[in-house]
């Protein structure tokens, strides 16, 4: 790994430094600990990282390392292009917290990623970032980020599978990005290659010209006006022209329980006669309250009952209406399972299984458990019964408490 040091004291700088055709990797499959990086740079100029890859820098600790590529404290006009970065905490980084990155440019480059963000701009002053593909391949919610107020940045043509976000008032000029890449459209993403596999209707020949864009990750020349979005301008795949979309789902009903679910699947069938199940650009749902969003995945389920209407997006085509009806569940005539009852020092404990089990993953946040209790619109009651004999009718008995599962309005509360 290389570690270009500055002078906290002397204002010096290493200028013109070439890395190009190298490779980068943790043999081991991790790195030793976590301030590590492939190329971490303090106080450098002009400096070329070309052509090179970056494999399995991660950290064996909670925090991240340097990630692939950082250079910092004031670096600038850093020319970051053609690299393939695989299996790292983080991709390329200009500047951190208070330390500044002036100009420079990140282009042409493949980037996996298994923790963190994939290009990450803090304080980053007129850096451009276009025409990068990358593959964000973890629970961290975002693709590119630039933070901070001081931060002002063009992020253009490039392909991600997450969003590209600004954080603590960052800014930047956003074009003809795709933030809605799947592992589908590439041809191995997890170990680097993410050469297009097929023609993507809203990636090919629909970049903006960019100065100095002139050759793809592979050297390809590219063609003014008919830029292909991302990293690879995928040479020999056409796009064929759709005539309609075909939107279907596996049930027209479905029980507000939020685990019962519609499966979709979307047909194309293409000018030149021939029809194919595609992944649509995007399929979009209205509510009953004539809110319209955007499904994350190709199923859908909810907690709130009542009609909701499908549409399939792919090329400029739109699919006929799927409505999908979603009906109250019937929650009386179901019991509670695998009651347990543990005694110790006077007391009483009564563990069972809920019949309406809102949570799959133990491991769900706060957040997100008084997310889905304030989605899940109804209130659920459970009696309890003794007797000194085994219950086998409940005629003559009465409930000595009811324990109520309150989720409605947001109010998170569990009563005895």
């Amino acid at each position: 790994m290389i570690k270009v040091s500055g002078s906290k004291t002397v204002d010096s700088f290493s200028d013109g430094g070439l890395v190009e055709n190298c490779t980068f990797k943790y043999t081991a499959g991790i790195a030793p600990q976590w301030y590590v990086g492939g190329v971490d740079a303090h106080k450098a100029k002009d400096w070329v990282i070309r052509n090179n890859t970056f494999e399995d820098i991660t950290s064996p600790e909670n925090r991240l390392t340097e990630g692939a590529v950082h250079f910092w404290s004031d670096s600038a006009n850093t020319l970051v292009e053609g690299n393939t970065v695989i299996d790292c905490d983080r991709g390329i980084m200009f500047g951190l917290d208070n330390s500044n990155h002036y100009k420079g440019i990140i282009r042409n480059n493949f980037i996996h990623v298994n923790r963190d963000v994939g290009v990450y701009l803090c304080n980053a002053l007129g850096t451009q970032v276009y025409n990068n593909t990358i593959y964000a391949d973890s629970d961290y919610p975002n693709a590119i980020e630039y933070r901070f107020e001081a931060t002002n940045v063009a992020i253009t043509n490039n392909i991600t599978n997450k969003p590209i976000i600004s954080r603590n008032g960052g800014n930047a000029t956003l074009s003809s990005n795709v933030d809605y890449a799947t592992p589908s459209w590439f041809i191995d993403p997890t170990n680097g290659d993410m050469h297009l596999k097929e023609a993507i209707y809203v990636v090919i020949d629909q970049g903006v010209d960019v100065d100095g864009l002139v050759v793809d990750w592979d050297g390809d020349l590219r063609e003014a006006g008919k830029v292909d979005i991302g990293a690879d301008e995928a040479l020999g795949l056409a796009v064929l022209e759709i005539e309609s979309v075909l939107l279907e789902a596996d049930k027209t009903e479905i029980v507000n329980n939020g685990k019962d679910k519609v499966l979709f699947k979307v047909k194309a069938i293409y000018k030149n006669g021939e029809e194919a199940y595609i992944e649509a650009d995007k399929i979009t749902v209205i509510g009953p309250a004539g809110d319209e969003t955007t499904l994350a995945v190709a199923e859908f389920s909810s907690f709130l009952k009542g009609n909701y209407t499908f549409k399939a997006y792919s090329q400029d085509v739109v699919s006929l209406n799927v409505s999908i009806e979603v009906l109250e569940e019937d929650l009386t005539s179901i019991q509670a399972s695998n009651i347990s009852l543990h005694h110790k020092d006077g007391q009483t404990f009564i563990t069972f299984e809920e019949i309406v089990r809102l949570v799959n993953d133990e491991s769900i946040s706060y957040k997100d458990l008084f997310g889905l209790m304030d989605a899940y619109q109804r209130d659920v009651s459970y009696n309890v019964y003794y007797s000194s004999h085994p219950i086998t009718s409940l005629d003559g008995l009465d409930p000595i408490t009811t324990v109520k599962k309150s989720f409605r309005d947001g109010t998170k509360s569990f009563m005895a």
